[in-house]
Parts: structure tokens; C-alpha cells; sequence
């Protein structure tokens, strides 16, 4: 991968207003520990620099790479050898409240809050390393754990509920859903994420609750051993 890549400024100026504005109305219902990564990279100010997104989160084992979309193979490649990739193309205006596809405010909003947490870093990366192992079959299990925890994964706070996965909380359609409760929540059970579907537009079947943000990572590393 070319290490010059850069976002357009342009494109990311296009969206910045209208998403963050997305972000605001729904900050309530985003877990506590997402909004300690917002803070400590300052995502909700301008300008948006990634050099010192990398220097904040190589303080916690983390480590990003810009990179152009790529197949699901190359991606878990690249964070298996402890970069999380992070796609430069950004979404355009039409699809603010849900790209059709990942992208910079997806990776940037979603998933750079979690990189001033070690444990994140650590399972994320125990993941992509377990990826490359591993058969079709198994691959196909995988990336529905990874899509019901770290990119869907709801986490409870006495009574009240919080999204906590990175997909969840940049798709303001799904954000709206979950917070309207329009889409079936269910306890965390590791048969019903393997036995759930993932959309054409990925999208989930369901939501699924865990005790804390802690219980997102031992639910996804247990069901990584069941798995293999």
C-alpha cells in the first residue's frame, strides 16, 4: 500500500457538517467509552489531523494505515500486522445518515474512538491474525461475530442501553432504529449471532446487548475459539 494516500478535504469538508450534526442529536444514547475517544482525539474539531490521531493512539498500542478499499483478506492483512486500516474515500452528501459503503466516517467516528483503549487494539488485532488461519467456511462465522460486536454491538448501563459498535453509530438510519427500538434487541447469545444474517447493505437482523464494553471483547474473543 502507498503510504501517501490522503483524504480529500474537499469531500470530507462536504459531509463534515451534516454528520457530526447526526452525531450530536444521538451522543445520548452512544456509550461512555466512545465519547472518551472522541475527546482524546478531538474528532469533534477542526481541522482533522491524522498525525496526531496516530501519536495519541500509539500511547495504547494502536496504530492506523490509510488505504483504499480492499477486499476483506487484504484488510484483516493489514490489521493483522497492527494497523487498523482506515479508508480514505468519504461518503457523499446524499448519503450522510448511511453509506453504502464503509468509509472515512465510518472508521474515523466509529472505530478511532476505541484505539485509546488497549484491549481494543489487542482483540481487534487477535482477530485479523486468527483471519488468515482459518477456512471459507470458518471465515463466514467470523465476520459475523465481528459484525455483531465491534460494528453492531449494543451495550447495557443499569436499565438503559448504548450503542457501542462502530457501524451502529455512523449509520444515523440504524442509530434511529436501535434508539426507536424498530429492530429486535436480544441478550447476547453466540448461536444467534452465528445463526443471524447479514443484509446486501449490511445491515443486522438484530441488535445484541452485552453487560459492558468488557463483555463485548470476552464474548467475541470466546466465540473466536468456538469458531476454530
Amino acid at each position: 500500500m502507498q503510504e501517501d494516500i490522503t483524504v480529500n478535504e474537499r469531500e470530507f469538508d462536504r459531509v463534515w457538517s451534516s454528520f457530526t450534526a447526526l452525531l450530536h442529536e444521538s451522543q445520548d444514547y452512544i456509550c461512555s467509552e466512545w465519547h472518551h475517544g472522541v475527546e482524546a482525539l478531538r474528532l469533534m474539531e477542526r481541522p482533522i489531523e491524522i498525525e496526531k490521531i496516530k501519536d495519541v493512539i500509539s500511547t495504547q498500542g494502536g496504530a492506523i494505515k490509510l488505504t483504499y478499499p480492499v477486499g476483506l483478506d487484504a484488510w484483516f492483512a493489514i490489521l493483522a500486522q497492527g494497523k487498523f486500516p482506515v479508508y480514505a474515500n468519504v461518503r457523499p452528501p446524499e448519503h450522510v445518515a448511511q453509506s453504502d459503503m464503509t468509509d472515512f466516517y465510518h472508521d474515523l467516528f466509529g472505530h478511532a474512538p476505541y484505539f485509546v483503549f488497549p484491549k481494543f487494539n489487542q482483540v481487534s488485532k487477535q482477530f485479523a491474525v486468527l483471519w488468515a488461519t482459518v477456512t471459507k467456511e470458518q471465515r463466514e462465522l467470523l465476520l459475523k461475530l465481528w459484525f455483531y460486536t465491534l460494528e453492531f454491538g449494543v451495550v447495557a448501563r443499569g436499565d438503559k442501553l448504548y450503542a457501542f459498535g462502530g457501524g451502529l453509530i455512523t449509520s444515523n438510519v440504524a442509530l434511529k432504529r436501535f434508539i426507536n427500538k424498530n429492530i429486535e434487541i436480544m441478550e447476547y447469545d453466540l448461536a444467534s449471532v452465528l445463526e443471524s444474517g447479514i443484509s446486501a447493505a449490511g445491515e443486522p437482523e438484530r441488535l445484541f446487548v452485552f453487560e459492558s464494553v468488557a463483555d463485548v471483547y470476552a464474548k467475541l474473543t470466546e466465540g473466536m475459539r468456538h469458531v476454530v
